[in-house]
């Protein structure tokens, strides 16, 4: 027997509309679900909620305001230097849709016409994780900005690979970034173990930690791509530096992280500050920027082997004004990496790009930055402005850039990195993974989904965000037939979760 799934979708393209025509229900709710309530919902990280008509209404004067001024959804890249996997960015059309629907006094239109709002219950993408570590339930303490490191043994007998990673907010309404490191030496269990409290503070990390990914608003899980992993040594610790912000005080916390791992030999994906903010990759040090001055920075690095970047993470303080990393091929051409014009400390991350690049051996990297240490500088900490130096604390400063990369394999500038997840497939049109067939691919009114043997699935499947629009139980079939005719063109991602495991996927809507 066949199931027809009729799908509710979250994403509808907004082509211009008659003044007057522009409804919530059509038009701005998809664009709301889209890219801005993974923080915008009950116990989100923002300070109020978007999901609902109501919640629209009583904010759009500030929804009109920040998407005008661009500053919200916060995507700090310039998107015109370089492009980026899952990008949080509004189109012209989007932005008019929105300036309309305001203007024609915000009308709610035909409920029936809204999509199915996304879910954001907490229980994430990877329910068949090989490891799972949970912090100690955490009370903040602090009343401004705490960084607080949660040391938990891996207690891995051997050698693994990470091929996939996913962090789980305890409580998303005050967990702002979280980074992830291994340690192999006993450092930072030694410091957790010396406070009182669960976890440390450490704002700058340690020499004995390695970055292995990070979290934030609105992030994905990681997917590495096939024959790919990050080393975990035998016995490592996992630490998970959490920033809580200003007013979390008394809030508490047990943010999760889960892993995919493996004992096979995988090649090493690696999280490395290429470019730093001393000698011999600082190349105008030191890192010193004196009081009413704005000063700007410049760092290379030689490339010595072949290398694929998939992304990039560049870090500053408060006074970081902007920054810009770029690539000198051996052939002279250059090649742009990112630009963040307008750094904002509070909204940093990793950012992956759409395919693989490869750098050739004799590549230079180039960071580009500026400082502003003046009164012009609305988030300078000192008042009035005093002499700031490289050092650890938020009121010292940084200039580093880290890059995942491996060394390079013919063929890996073939890597896709999907836009609506951290995940590489050899294309777009991809019909067979895992056991599982989806065809035609891509599709215009219908297609199939057929599984390698009958069984009882749960059938999942995500929008350009990664929000989840159809979740549905298959029991005992082999095919379902999936009607997609009212789904809007684009990419879509599928998640087939059986009792032996999760098979994974995506197709195209024509």
């Amino acid at each position: 027997m066949n199931k027809k799934l009729l799908i509710a979708f979250a994403f509808i393209p907004y082509f211009g509309h008659a003044h007057g025509d522009t409804t919530w229900a059509e038009h701005i709710a998809p664009i709301l679900y889209n890219n801005c309530t993974s923080c915008h919902h009950p116990g989100g990280l923002a300070p109020f909620s978007l999901m609902e008509y109501t919640d629209a209404y009583n904010y759009k004067q500030s929804i009109y305001v920040s998407t005008q001024s661009k500053k919200m959804p916060p995507w700090p890249p310039d998107a015109n230097y370089s492009k980026f996997a899952h990008e949080r960015v509004l189109t012209a059309q989007q932005i008019s849709a929105i300036k309309d629907w305001v203007a024609d006094g915000a009308p709610q239109g035909d409920i029936l016409k809204a999509p199915k709002q996304p879910t954001y219950s907490g229980v994430g993408f990877l329910h068949n994780a090989d490891l799972t570590l949970t912090i100690p339930t955490y009370s903040v303490k602090s009343s401004t900005d705490e960084y607080r490191n949660f040391a938990i043994p891996s207690g891995l007998l051997a050698a693994n690979y990470i091929s996939q990673m996913e962090v789980l907010p305890g409580n998303s309404g005050i967990v702002h970034h979280v980074l992830v490191f291994q340690d192999s030496t006993n450092t930072s269990s030694q410091q957790d173990a010396a406070d009182s409290d669960p976890g440390y503070y450490n704002f700058g990390g340690s020499s004995s930690l390695k970055l292995i990914g990070a979290w934030v608003p609105g992030s994905l899980p990681l997917i590495l791509p096939n024959g790919t992993g990050v080393r975990l040594p035998k016995g490592s610790t996992i630490v998970l530096q959490i920033h809580y912000p200003k007013g979390s005080q008394g809030d508490k916390d047990s943010t999760i992280v889960r892993f995919k791992l493996t004992t096979q030999q995988m090649r090493d994906v690696t999280i490395n500050s290429d470019l730093y903010h001393i000698a011999p990759s600082l190349q105008n040090g030191p890192l010193f920027i004196p009081a009413n001055t704005v000063k700007k920075f410049t760092e290379r690095q030689y490339v010595p082997v072949d290398i694929t970047i998939m992304a990039l993470a560049p870090h500053m303080h408060l006074l970081g004004k902007d920054i810009k990393v770029y690539a000198v091929l051996p052939t002279k051409d250059t090649l742009p990496l990112i630009n963040i014009p307008d750094w904002d400390f509070h909204w940093q991350g990793m950012y992956y790009f759409k395919k693989a690049i490869k750098l050739p051996k004799g590549t230079y990297l180039w960071a580009e930055a500026t400082y502003d240490n003046t009164i012009n500088n609305p988030r300078n900490p000192n008042s009035p402005p005093a002499n700031v130096g490289l050092g650890e604390a938020t009121t010292d400063e940084m200039m580093l850039v880290y890059i995942t990369r491996m060394f390079y394999k013919t063929g890996d500038e073939n890597i896709l990195i999907d836009s609506s997840w951290n995940t590489a497939v050899p294309n777009l049109n991809t019909q067979k993974l895992m056991g599982v067939s989806v065809y035609p691919n891509p599709a215009n009114d219908g297609l199939t989904l057929e599984l390698s043997q009958a069984g009882s699935y749960q059938l999942d499947m995500y929008d350009v965000a990664g929000n989840r629009v159809w979740t549905e139980q298959v029991l005992g079939e082999r095919k379902s037939e999936i009607q997609v005719s009212q789904l809007a063109a684009g990419v879509y991602f599928y998640r087939v979760q059986g009792k032996d495991g999760a098979a994974y996927g995506q197709f195209v809507k024509e």
